[in-house]
């Protein structure tokens, strides 16, 4: 059975079962999931001028986005060798994972001056539990399991 929280962990047997019972075909490779990425990632980068030029984006915020995507399309890149890639995104992961938990710390040191209502808090909270879990998401597509565990 699939967790109910996010900090649960469930081993790929629940998860192939899960997936039986709920008739979901089974996952990709993980490779056949970086290819998928990198074409669509490639998909957005023609698409993003003429979609922030219609949707009057700021100049800034569309080079940042574009930016964004380049870097998400070199980490999934063919330019070098699947195994340099993995490192490379893996590196790329930790070091995300590094600016959640010094986002995190910031916040406890919000929550302690009492400088913020504790509704815009809980929401900030939430909002970094989000970015965790793409983040492990992004994991467990990198490593090939369904946890993120290898």
């Amino acid at each position: 059975m699939p967790p109910a929280f996010a900090g649960e962990s469930v081993s790929p047997n629940q998860t192939a079962s899960a997936f039986r019972l709920a008739r979901y075909p089974s996952p990709p490779a993980p490779s056949e999931e970086a290819t998928a990425l990198r074409r669509l990632t490639v998909a957005a980068l023609a698409e993003l001028p003429a979609l922030a030029e219609r949707l009057h984006v700021p100049e800034h915020t569309a080079r940042g986005l574009s930016l964004d995507l380049r870097g998400h399309a070199a980490l999934s890149g063919t330019a070098a060798p699947e195994e340099e890639q993995g490192r490379t995104q893996k590196a790329a992961y930790a070091l995300e994972s590094a600016l959640l938990d010094v986002k995190r710390a910031a916040l406890a040191d919000l929550r302690a001056q009492g400088d913020f209502d504790d509704g815009v808090l809980r929401h900030v909270e939430h909002v970094l539990d989000i970015e965790a879990h793409h983040l492990a998401t992004k994991t467990a597509l990198l490593s090939g399991s369904p946890t993120g565990r290898v």
